[in-house]
């Protein structure tokens, strides 16, 4: 399993490169509520690119729930246990 902080550091490479924005911080709590550019087009961005870097695939279940940093990193340790 992924540790938090190998996934933050990951995650912090994708929402950079899917949001364009290269000095983004990011933390488990950060959303689409802190985050103005992460709308759904860049949501739709940002689970592609995590299912690329993680080789996994998501359900529509899973995908529907995933509202912030900390949800795409349960649903990434369910896959890579």
């Amino acid at each position: 399993m992924i540790s938090e902080d190998e996934f933050l550091t990951m995650i912090t490479d994708i929402l950079r490169s899917e949001l364009d924005k290269g000095d983004l911080t990011i933390k488990m709590s950060s959303s689409p509520r802190t985050i103005s550019e992460w709308d759904s087009l860049a949501q739709i961005r940002i689970i592609m690119g995590i299912e690329r870097a993680f080789s996994i695939q998501l359900d529509a279940e899973e995908i529907e729930g995933l509202d912030s940093v900390k949800a795409f990193y349960e649903a990434v340790s369910r896959h890579t246990r």
